[in-house]
């Protein structure tokens, strides 16, 4: 019997929709695995299967590279398994806290598709919506191909994507990023440095109504959704409030997390009275 080759050094099984069969087969036992990264427990769960073959244990790869945050690809026509796992350094200058990188280019029929990972930060949730582009380039500086970026679950956490692009761009010498929405809003051509503005500016907008108030302020960002709250939907919203001592009625400032607008002001009373 030919020895298997997994192609891996750390012996890992291809998980993707397309397989290659070597030309022998193997007889390999399940093998009901427990795993832990970075002293966490992770349970594989019914969507991934764990082999035993010869001893070793056979993972599938697309498990791994999700829970070291790397992005990973096959293409068939080549028989090619594609790991990344490196720092994001595609920014758009007008936005540098939006960055993309670990890009994975692959044939897909006659187009490419573009896997990637996204990441805003400064912004403490994972609910924002950016509308971009990536734009290809050859050695020569000329537009070879180009996807659209586009999501609303976007934020502290690296995020992963999948784009396909018209005709074969796979080997692109230069690559671009250029937002062209954040967070419903249409970007101009000089837009703010940072999606939202910082809780500090929120404090300051919310304190107009209290100037005299020092204490008590917290401030939270949420994302409203089909006009909950009696406010506008779809949109990132700071909600700060104030609680009034030693009575413990509170008043609550929804500011617009991008423009700083103040939306609608509450107040309420304690329980019991």
């Amino acid at each position: 019997m030919k020895k298997f080759i997994a192609g891996l050094s750390i012996g890992v099984l291809i998980s993707l929709s397309s397989a290659a069969f070597a030309a022998d087969s193997i007889q390999a036992l399940l093998f009901p695995a427990k795993f832990e990264f970075n002293g966490k427990a992770v349970d594989p769960g019914e969507e991934y299967t764990v082999l035993n073959y010869q001893g070793h244990a056979y993972v599938p790869i697309r498990f791994i590279a999700e829970q070291i945050g790397a992005t990973v690809g096959y293409e068939a026509e080549t028989r090619q398994i594609f790991v990344k796992n490196e720092a994001l350094t595609v920014t758009d200058p007008d936005y540098s806290t939006v960055s993309v990188g670990n890009l994975i280019l692959v044939k897909e029929g006659s187009n490419t598709k573009v896997t990637g990972q996204i990441r805003i930060a400064g912004t403490g949730i994972n609910e924002n919506m950016i509308g971009a582009s990536l734009t290809f380039y050859n050695d020569k500086s000329e537009k070879i191909g180009e996807v659209p970026l586009l999501g609303s679950k976007f934020g502290e956490s690296l995020q992963q994507f999948e784009a396909v692009g018209t005709g074969d761009f796979r080997k692109y010498a230069r690559v671009n990023l250029h937002i062209e929405a954040a967070n419903y809003r249409m970007v101009g051509k000089s837009p703010a440095p940072y999606p939202y503005i910082s809780k500090e500016a929120a404090f300051l907008e919310a304190k107009r109504m209290a100037p005299t108030a020092d204490e008590g302020w917290t401030a939270e960002l949420i994302m409203v959704h089909n006009f909950e709250y009696s406010l506008p939907g779809n949109r990132a919203i700071w909600r700060v409030s104030l609680t009034h001592r030693p009575y413990g009625n509170m008043m609550i400032v929804y500011l617009d997390a991008v423009t700083g607008k103040q939306l609608a002001l509450t107040e309420t009373e304690p329980p019991g009275i």
